[in-house]
């Protein structure tokens, strides 16, 4: 039907079609009467094209040859010249329209047909029907956000073997003490592993027939770049600006490492500063799209910085755009807070990196004292020192802590030297039950990173670990007593049932959080088994419940398993367990009497760790 139909309208559509006029495009009055003049066969054969992009999503592929139809008919509409009458461009938004439909099946598609797609979709970017223009863009956004995510995959299982590898490497060839310390360079190797595979997947994808983005030549991405940025130029509105710069991360992203970006970069990042000022920042429920454009710029600016790395911020272009960008995002009396905190986070993460990789001889004083300088120019605006203003209480910190977790890594003893004492004020005032994972989050880091300086210069937070600790084991016996009780009389049911217990205040801490405390004081105490008094407040009796708690943390289960019935839970993991033991195992040394009076179970705890560590080793 569809073929009878276009035999038809081929006379209305065909290449001596006249062209509208200047005025006829501007008018949207004589458009429209234009439109309602079209003749009949020609809506039928819109109306039967929008029949097809239905089915076509529910339709098995094997039963209907996509391949052949588009080749044989919506190319032909695609690759007349833009800027013909109503009747081309009405089918030609129409077929883009089906592609959209139908690009899921894209990995399945041979290469011809690709190359063909991506070839039409990017002649159909510089119509001058905005319309014809915009379903293209998002129909390459479409096509680039399939290849990336199969993409994607291919590297992370790569790079998730290159990661267990290390790991091999790193348990047979270190001690345990020495693997803790060269955490922050095992990252550093896994990263530069991921690089690699991306750079070689992207300078070499283009050219295999057998790989998904076959056909995505450097002549094709450059007539795509172009087109987004003539795109630009004649957008009026902000709302489809966005999908512009959709366009240009997803291009961003599939580029990779490689050098297939560098010749596009300049002209990118000069294209944003443009948008970027004209932009209006405050929270306001009538500025959504050009909240959602600012979105889509700082995450763009994200990706460059991602895939460029250290190069990108020696470039003065995009230097240009982060300094008044960084400026704005990162100041905590700024509107923009509310809706790019998340935005924000993700370009604060990726400039540190990249600034961690500047080559300075010391990692350390890069990222503390020269990344204001490196990225903000003369500035005078210290980022550390702003990012204290997001780890307030009420500012939800733990979206925040990624930041705070990468200066830690990155930044060396040089940070606590600087910024202990604030540090310290800030996780002071997130000890409380909603925020208290962030505080324990961060003291990982600093105890395994830098033990000596961290447990002195953090004891009075694992002081208030202490006591924390132990006003939970209160709740969770009062707990089990009621439990106990409850099922005693019949009136507590199982998996499944909604126990009143849910309801009881207040309420236990999370039983891995208590287990994580638990484990940074074993860690504080292994550094020096001083600090065990230090830990007690120099209290005798506090020193033994302390350590009655880690002789029985090892059989202790999550008070959720035992409320909820279930009889097995997974074991702690090995690096909960070791230093539980180790801890014990001084305390035997010191001859305390608790240590003392359960050398067999300490013993038994003992061994049980050794055969987990062996176990994991010969799995290794």
């Amino acid at each position: 039907f569809g073929s009878q139909l276009r035999l038809k309208v081929e006379p209305f559509v065909g290449p001596g079609a006249a062209p509208f006029s200047s005025k006829t495009q501007s008018d949207d009055d004589e458009e429209d009467e234009e439109f309602q003049n079209l003749p009949e066969d020609v809506l039928y054969l819109d109306g039967c094209y929008r029949a097809m992009g239905l089915a076509l999503t529910v339709v098995d592929p094997q039963k209907f040859n996509f391949s052949e139809w588009y080749m044989s008919e919506l190319s032909q509409f695609l690759q007349r010249p833009p800027g013909q009458n109503m009747a081309v461009r009405l089918l030609q938004s129409r077929a883009l329209w089906v592609i959209s439909r139908v690009v899921r099946n894209f990995t399945a598609w041979s290469p011809e047909l690709r190359f063909r797609l991506l070839s039409d979709a990017s002649y159909s970017m510089k119509s001058p029907d905005l319309i014809v223009a915009l379903n293209a863009t998002l129909t390459l956004c479409m096509i680039v956000a399939r290849i990336t995510m199969e993409r994607e995959d291919k590297i992370t299982s790569a790079a998730y073997e290159q990661q267990r590898q290390i790991i091999r490497e790193e348990r047979n060839n270190s001690t345990n003490a020495e693997h803790l310390s060269r955490h922050s360079q095992m990252m550093n190797q896994i990263a530069l592993q991921q690089q690699k595979i991306r750079a070689i997947m992207s300078s070499n994808s283009c050219n295999d027939p057998n790989d998904i983005s076959y056909g995505i030549t450097d002549d094709l991405i450059s007539h795509i770049f172009e087109s987004c940025f003539h795109l630009l130029q004649n957008l009026g509105t902000v709302e489809t600006k966005v999908y512009i710069f959709n366009l240009l991360k997803g291009l961003v992203v599939f580029l990779g490492v490689g050098d297939r970006l560098a010749p596009h970069l300049p002209t990118l990042v000069k294209t944003i500063p443009g948008v970027w000022s004209n932009l209006q920042f405050r929270q306001d429920e009538r500025l959504g799209g050009e909240q959602r454009l600012q979105k889509s710029i700082v995450d763009l600016v994200s990706r460059i910085i991602h895939v460029s790395g250290p190069v990108a911020l020696k470039n003065p272009d995009v230097a240009s755009i982060l300094q008044p960008m960084l400026l704005l995002i990162t100041d905590p009396s700024s509107p923009t807070i509310s809706y790019l905190l998340d935005e924000t986070i993700s370009l604060w993460t990726e400039v540190l990196v990249a600034s961690a990789s500047l080559g300075d001889a010391d990692r350390s004083t890069s990222i503390v004292t020269d990344l204001s300088k490196s990225v903000l120019g003369d500035f005078e605006v210290g980022l550390i020192t702003r990012l204290f203003q997001f780890l307030q209480p009420d500012a939800e910190p733990h979206r925040s802590s990624p930041v705070l977790d990468l200066y830690l890594v990155l930044g060396g003893p040089l940070l606590l030297q600087q910024y202990g004492g604030q540090l310290l004020e800030v996780l002071s005032r997130l000890v409380q039950p909603k925020t208290l994972a962030v505080v324990a989050s961060s003291l990982e880091i600093i105890l395994t990173l830098y033990p000596g300086p961290g447990s002195s210069l953090f004891m009075p937070l694992l002081q208030q670990f202490v006591q924390i600790i132990f006003d939970n084991e209160v709740v969770v016996r009062q707990l089990k007593q009621r439990h106990q009780q409850m099922m005693q009389h019949g009136r507590v049911h199982r998996v499944g049932s909604n126990s009143n217990l849910e309801d009881t205040e207040p309420t236990p801490l999370d039983g891995k959080l208590i287990k994580l405390m638990s484990t940074l004081l074993c860690r504080a105490v292994l550094h020096d088994p001083r600090n065990v008094a230090v830990l007690c407040r120099n209290d005798p009796e506090t020193e033994r419940q302390l350590i009655e708690l880690w002789l029985d943390m090892d059989n202790r289960r999550n008070i959720a398993f035992v409320l909820s019935g279930f009889s097995i839970e997974m074991p702690d993991s090995l690096e909960v367990r070791l230093p539980h033991s180790l801890v014990l195992l001084e305390a035997l040394t010191q001859r305390h009497p608790v240590a003392l009076s359960s050398v067999a179970s300490i013993v038994a705890v003992t061994i049980s760790v050794m055969t987990q560590k062996e176990s994991q080793t010969s799995q290794a």
